[in-house]
């Protein structure tokens, strides 16, 4: 099923839910009033004949030869029954003959097609009528007296029934109209909303790993879908970036391999030409020694970077009080030509707590320090500060040397990466240093920055989360 007739199908299924809710809705207040629009043209009929009724103190009076009464079916909406009843049920008077009447009443009740309403006149309690002008009969010769008459109206349902009838189809077929020309316009609407997704499919199907460009079309209405093709387009310019710099990465790799293997195979040529003495073999082997160590430290960080981030994690982490373990540290370079300008300036001595795993950790340093020897000249200093504030540590080693561009900077931990100045300058390296320091340090959880100037020097500063240690007391519980 396509997205345009699922979204057709829930949009119809609503429209037809709410049609039926206003049709049924409408339907029964239409009923109600037409009810009780009935109701009140039989209450105005009551009240007619109610005004016909003489009430005196001693009797209650209805004369039958000067009460013709007629009613205006038009004005009631239809033909109308009505009956007066006197003492002891009798029927006095009505719309018809009276021995038919109640009967018929009765009938119509019955059957549900009739609606009636009555309505009693009495004397009040412990009046009776004048005895002398009643009969055996209990009707005088011109007048009839009674203590109590019930008036009866009634008035057919069926005009009623008819316009609800007519109202029904008259809602079904205008929900079926507009439900059906709801379809037709809906189908047209959904296709051309969703013809931008279309495009983009399209465009998705196209893309091949030959074309790393291919985009999706932008919207450019400031709508979902357009949010949609910026996020989906900036996941690919990262892809294309994430391949682009593997690309690099494994010619610059090849590249790194192959002078160290072509040197190799070269000494073994040139010896292998002729005859050697020993001398000169120990020399093509201490070459070929060298050579292999060079290739050996290429590929160890290789496999480093390589690693997907969760074999990067480092186990075994240990708690370390950078206060301490970071001048110790730093004494294993007293043998370096540069050792005397290693300086360790730390802002007091109070213990700061970290988790990591010592030597992975004095490989980064060493990383930082020995990069901070490479682009200083002699004599000037390379100062290595601990500071903690707040929930991180940090450790920063700084120098005055070279510094570097601000062009290189987005590129520093790139793998291979090498400023134009270094190599200029003729400094040895592989670019591989900086990416492996940035790498372990987000195995500890921490992060690597850099801040440096042209000709001023840089710094290069290990963020790591601090570990809170529990008083001596609470450690000796």
């Amino acid at each position: 099923m396509t997205l345009t007739t699922r979204l057709l199908l829930y949009f119809l299924g609503t429209l037809a839910l709410v049609l039926v809710g206003f049709s049924t809705a409408l339907y029964v207040l239409a009923t109600f009033h037409l009810h009780r629009q009935t109701e009140d043209r039989i209450d105005a009929m009551l009240n007619t004949l109610v005004a016909a009724v003489e009430v005196k103190p001693d009797r209650v009076e209805w004369d039958v030869e000067q009460r013709q009464i007629v009613f205006d079916t038009r004005a009631v909406g239809g033909p109308v029954v009505w009956m007066v009843r006197g003492d002891e049920a009798r029927v006095i008077d009505g719309s018809d003959k009276p021995e038919r009447l109640a009967e018929s009443i009765a009938a119509r009740t019955a059957e549900g097609s009739w609606q009636f309403r009555e309505r009693r006149i009495a004397l009040p309690a412990g009046v009776a009528t004048t005895a002398a002008s009643r009969d055996k009969s209990g009707a005088s010769p011109d007048k009839r007296k009674y203590s109590a008459l019930t008036i009866t109206a009634g008035v057919p349902l069926e005009p009623v029934r008819k316009t609800l009838r007519l109202l029904a189809a008259t809602l079904v077929g205008l929900s079926l109209a507009v439900w059906i020309v709801a379809a037709l316009a809906g189908r047209a609407v959904c296709r051309r909303g969703l013809l931008l997704v279309t495009r983009m499919a399209s465009a998705a199907r196209d893309m091949t790993a030959a074309d790393l460009g291919a985009r999706l079309p932008a919207a450019g209405s400031g709508d979902e879908l357009d949010d949609f093709s910026r996020a989906f387009n900036g996941l690919l310019d990262r892809l294309q970036e994430s391949f682009e710099r593997q690309r690099r990465f494994t010619g610059d790799a090849s590249h790194e391999l192959r002078t160290p293997l072509a040197a190799i195979l070269g000494q073994l040529e040139v010896a292998m030409r002729r005859d050697r003495s020993a001398e000169e073999y120990r020399q093509v082997l201490a070459t070929v020694r060298e050579r292999a160590g060079h290739i050996r430290h290429i590929v160890e960080s290789l496999l480093f970077l390589a690693r997907a981030d969760a074999d990067a994690r480092l186990p075994d982490r240990e708690r370390v009080d950078l206060a301490e373990w970071l001048p110790a540290h730093v004494r294993n370079w007293s043998e370096h030509p540069r050792a005397a300008d290693i300086v360790v300036a730390n802002g007091d001595d109070a213990p700061v707590h970290v988790e990591v795993q010592p030597a992975m950790l004095g490989q980064l340093l060493d990383i930082l320090i020995d990069n901070a020897c490479k682009y200083t000249p002699p004599g000037s200093p390379i100062t290595l500060r601990l500071n903690h504030s707040g929930p991180d540590v940090s450790v920063s080693v700084e120098d005055e040397g070279c510094g570097l561009a601000e062009d290189d900077l987005p590129h520093l931990f790139t793998p291979f990466y090498r400023s134009a100045d270094a190599r200029r300058r003729g400094i040895e390296g592989l670019g591989l240093g900086l990416s492996i320091a940035r790498r372990l340090a987000e195995a500890f959880g921490g992060t690597m920055s850099v801040r440096a100037v042209a000709g001023k020097g840089s710094c290069f500063t290990l963020r790591l989360p601090a570990v809170a240690v529990p008083p001596l007391a609470q450690l000796t519980r």
